[in-house]
């Protein structure tokens, strides 16, 4: 089965008739305070960011003061985004001592609020979150490690790029002993059941990696992969409330033997056999050609051998006369579809 396609999901009567008109019902007033919520927030968040990153110069370390301000300012930012979309943190297993690097599955765009109500630390991401003033702000007084991603770069990004991210990762789990350094692996967000291969940079720092499952239990579906944008961000503001369970695992450590493709596998597995998904073996590069058509010379062998006739995503629906692509394929729209000859 594609990753990217979403599996068979049987609703009861209750949900038809029941749960999904209620939803639908208080959805636009919800969305609408809930989207105004999140404004404020941001905006209040940024601007406070920006006035504590006086005077510092990143991606220099900060000072101990301001270090403790900036993990205490987007914890509460974190909650604040969760809490507003109805959604509770419940951490189990919290380590006792600070990590020096966590690993977790990425399911939704709540990933970003859940790492920062979660751990106290910072975040790699792709550059095109820094291209909005506000959110830029952020990643700036948080330190966050960008890494360069397709498209353009606004000026005021290229200053926090650099030529190679494992290094600038390197340098900051080095420089720092009580600041946690958090990634998702994966790159991309696959359909929810599968967990896709794991990059291995993290794993190359020669430091301990805690691992952490993620797994949001909502009424609404809180990933996107097939479906239209605004599909996902009705689920997520329509979606009315939800507990997102965040499980940290033993930190874990080269063994005598394994490479760091290896050892990100075997994280890999642990974090997918704790949730019941499947870790594949296909990567992000292959959603950036499948979903959005670019990098056909960059896809894994894995992929272009088990779903290269598929073309990209655009393609596959044209040809098969697929109707369900604004509202997200699943399993059973393809499964009568057979690869070309």
């Amino acid at each position: 089965e594609n990753p990217f396609i979403l599996r068979d999901q049987k609703r009861g009567i209750l949900f038809k008739f029941l749960i999904m008109p209620a939803i639908i019902l208080i959805a636009p007033v919800l969305m609408i305070i809930r989207t105004l919520m999140l404004l404020i927030v941001l905006i209040v968040f940024s601007v406070l960011a920006f006035l504590f990153n006086i005077g510092t110069n990143y991606p220099k370390k900060l000072s101990p003061i301001k270090r403790m301000i900036s993990n205490y300012l987007f914890a509460i930012m974190g909650r604040i985004i969760l809490l507003i979309q109805g959604l509770v943190i419940i951490k189990k297993n919290t380590p006792r001592t600070i990590p020096k690097v966590v690993v977790f599955n990425h399911s939704s765009f709540n990933d970003v609020p859940m790492g920062l109500a979660s751990f106290k630390g910072v975040g790699v991401g792709k550059h095109q979150l820094a291209q909005s003033w506000f959110f830029r702000q952020i990643l700036l007084f948080m330190r966050a490690i960008l890494v360069k991603r397709d498209g353009n770069v606004k000026n005021q990004v290229k200053n926090m790029l650099r030529d190679k991210v494992t290094d600038q990762m390197k340098e900051f789990v080095d420089e720092n002993s009580n600041v946690t350094l958090g990634i998702c692996p994966e790159g991309t967000v696959p359909a929810p059941g599968y967990v896709m291969r794991f990059k291995s940079s993290a794993f190359r720092l020669g430091v301990p990696v805690t691992p952490i499952s993620v797994k949001y239990k909502t009424i609404l579906p809180l990933s996107w992969t097939t479906h239209h944008w605004l599909i996902a961000f009705f689920n997520h503001l329509a979606n009315p409330f939800g507990i997102v369970e965040v499980k940290f695992f033993e930190e874990q450590t080269l063994r005598d033997g394994e490479d760091p493709q290896e050892f990100a596998d075997r994280v890999g597995k642990m974090i997918a056999d704790d949730l019941g998904y499947e870790y594949t073996h296909y990567q992000s590069q292959d959603w950036v050609y499948f979903g959005c058509g670019v990098g056909q010379d960059k896809i894994t062998d894995e992929y272009r051998k088990d779903f290269g006739w598929m073309g990209t995503l655009d393609q596959f629906c044209q040809k098969y006369n697929i109707k369900t692509r604004n509202f997200g394929i699943r399993q059973k729209d393809v499964r009568h579809i057979k690869p070309a000859e």
